[in-house]
């Protein structure tokens, strides 16, 4: 089942759109799309979590890692601060929608 959040303009970050797929168990996938480019990233041994707690959970610097983890992508370090930077902003956005629950 594939879940869709609309993140609203933060800073300077432009809308951020996630996408959230759970496969089951442990198992599930996310794509992040702002500014006309998009990253994704599959997560297979996340225990009992949900893709959702998993990313919420786990360090920026990890998930911009597997984020970049495509090989036709340059990795330099502004763009791993970028992708740390929309880690973090989906992460707040996250915690803040629990909060309001």
């Amino acid at each position: 089942m594939t879940e869709t959040v609309l993140i609203p303009p933060t800073g300077s970050l432009d809308s951020i759109t996630v996408f959230w797929q759970n496969f089951g168990i442990g198992k599930g996938q996310i794509t992040l799309v702002c500014w006309g480019s998009a990253w994704t990233a599959y997560f297979g041994g996340m225990g009992d979590d949900t893709i959702q707690q998993f990313f919420t959970q786990a360090g920026s610097y990890y998930l911009a890692g597997k984020l970049m983890s495509a090989q036709w992508q340059t990795h330099t370090k502004t763009h791993e601060k970028y992708i740390v930077r929309l880690c973090d902003a989906v992460k707040a956005h996250m915690k803040q929608a629990l909060e309001a629950v």
